[in-house]
């Protein structure tokens, strides 16, 4: 799927542009996982390996699973250098 891209979420607040919208179907059962750019950069990482390592962290699963396994994978037990937050929403009907 293809959608508009724009700016981060808050950036230039005081900007009066006009913001990007999107609208696709999510099937029942569809996983949408949203995360902060804290959980996919680290100083020293090409940006892509680090990409390709949550898309094959991401598996169908319950969110809350999802989301362990995203984060002990992407973090495991070092402190991060930036703030994360990950939130994972499954359609449910």
């Amino acid at each position: 799927m293809t959608a508009p891209l724009g700016p981060p979420v808050g950036y230039n607040l005081a900007a009066s542009r006009a913001i990007r919208t999107a609208t696709f179907d999510m099937p029942p059962g569809a996983l949408l996982l949203f995360y902060t750019d804290g959980l996919v950069e680290r100083r020293g990482e090409d940006l892509d390996e680090r990409m390709e390592r949550l898309r094959a962290a991401v598996r169908a699963a319950a969110p809350e699973a999802v989301c362990a396994r995203v984060m002990a994978t992407m973090v495991g037990t070092r402190p991060a250098s930036d703030d994360i937050a990950l939130v994972a929403v499954r359609r449910t009907r």
